[in-house]
């Protein structure tokens, strides 16, 4: 925890690449009740941003707060095989580049918060070979979803998903069904 400027922040990381040794580094402000009492910090995709990120534009996958895959399990354990294999953030060889590898059936990734206006249109990223759907819901459940896709991939493809978000302030998270694996780059928001 740091205090900068007034303002309370909680400094953290994510795991990344499968080892332990990988980090992703990560920031949240700290909210202070009025009764001295610390809240929680949501982990977000915002980071030290001042509030949502804009509901438009490009963002890099690797931003997600949120990755999990049928493999997903309660703790980590660096000595499970399978922490290589799952849906993660990885980079390329040199480190100049980071995305989400392993994208399978059941993989979700989540990316919160956008102040978005007339999203109508999400385009996301893609490399590998994978056949199937992905969803967008502005929930973790799946429940609210906003619009969905197939996505036929052998390769690099840019997937169109036609979405209706709501304006206001919107989780985004993508939720892929289908057989093989694919990673994910970026993926922009677009105004209709």
């Amino acid at each position: 925890m740091v205090k900068a400027d007034g303002q309370w922040y909680i400094f953290y990381h994510r795991p990344t690449n499968g080892t332990e040794c990988s980090r992703q580094g990560c920031a949240e402000k700290i909210k202070i009740g009025s009764d001295g009492k610390i809240r929680q910090a949501e982990i977000t995709s915002c980071g030290l941003n001042d509030g949502p990120l804009a509901g438009e534009g490009t963002y890099p996958a690797y931003i997600a707060c949120h990755i999990t895959d049928p493999t997903t399990q309660s703790r980590i354990d660096y000595s499970n095989p399978i922490m290589k294999t799952q849906t993660r953030v990885t980079s390329t060889a040199d480190g100049k580049k980071q995305y989400i590898t392993d994208i399978v059936d059941g993989s979700r990734l989540g990316y919160k918060y956008f102040r978005c206006e007339g999203v109508r249109e999400i385009t996301a990223e893609i490399s590998g070979e994978f056949w199937g759907r992905v969803r967008v819901c502005t929930d973790k459940s799946g429940e609210k979803t906003a619009g969905e896709t197939e996505i036929v991939c052998s390769g690099n493809e840019t997937v169109h998903i036609p979405v209706k978000l709501e304006d206001g302030v919107n989780a985004v998270y993508f939720f892929f069904t289908g057989t093989g694996k694919c990673d994910m780059t970026e993926f922009t928001l677009i105004r209709g």
